[in-house]
């Protein structure tokens, strides 16, 4: 182990006294980066052992000087919160390996205690920089991830507009859908079956229709679905008049069409 003189101690205490305030300061500043609550309190508590530190060897440097220790102390300046990081945790690995030959260098209990301390705290600080290196890497995964999902779910909708435009749909607006839902012609429950009654009437007529059912099967049975209220209207009229002829009079029950309790629901 190396061995040092009184003079060489002062000055390494000195130089750790310096350097612990300016670690202390450097979290300080690096506390008002932390992107959640759980990194700013690892981050504080480094700050607070380091303050500790700086007290302690101030202590232990008057002791041996009889004069309190001066310096000057200049601004830590930290350009991202992720190259602090990095940067701190080799500090700190580096304050890890220094304390521990100043640990097996000191000849007495006093400093051998006090550096065994602040060689633990160390270690510990550059597992807390790992550790807060690894949840924001994580987290900056995470949010390109999102982002690039962001830019695909865009990019999807992007060509789904232009395929409506290949498709000549330049003017669609999605209000047109529930205005056609509404559209009086649509919700007509008789507009498509009075098409239908009037295509067969003009091809075949009432009589032939009422003529062509079969003894087994009513006027209603066999093309009901086909017509509109007004369609029975015109057969039962056709069938009254027919009932004065005493030749279909027997049979004008049988053609009768339902009555209206009976009719279909259109």
């Amino acid at each position: 182990m190396a061995e040092y003189s009184r003079r060489e101690w002062l000055e390494k205490i000195h130089d750790a006294v310096r350097d612990e305030a300016g670690d202390a300061a450097y979290y300080r500043q690096l506390s008002g980066m932390a992107p959640n609550y759980e990194a700013r309190q690892m981050i504080r508590s480094m700050e607070n052992d380091e303050m500790r530190h700086h007290r302690e060897l101030k202590e232990l440097y008057q002791s041996m000087k009889g004069k309190k220790s001066t310096y000057e102390q200049s601004k830590p300046v930290i350009h991202s919160y992720k190259d602090a990081l990095e940067t701190r945790f080799h500090a700190e690995t580096n304050d890890f390996n220094k304390y521990k030959g100043y640990y097996l260098s000191a000849d007495n209990k006093q400093m051998r205690d006090l550096f065994f301390d602040i060689m633990h705290d160390e270690a510990k600080h550059a597992m807390y920089l790992q550790y807060l290196m690894q949840k924001h890497c994580c987290m900056m995964m995470k949010e390109q991830m999102e982002e690039h999902m962001r830019m695909h779910e865009e990019e999807h909708n992007q060509n789904q507009n232009d395929q409506y435009d290949n498709d000549g749909n330049n003017n669609y607006n999605p209000h047109d859908q529930e205005e056609y839902w509404n559209n009086d012609d649509y919700n007509d429950p008789g507009c498509n079956l009075m098409s239908e009654a009037d295509d067969y009437y003009e091809d075949y007529g009432v009589e032939d229709y009422i003529a062509g059912a079969d003894d087994d099967t009513t006027a209603y049975d066999y093309k009901a679905q086909d017509y509109t209220v007004d369609d029975y209207y015109e057969v039962e009229d056709y069938m009254a008049e027919a009932a004065t002829d005493n030749d279909v009079k027997e049979e004008t029950s049988y053609y009768r069409p339902p009555s209206y309790k009976h009719k279909p629901k259109f």
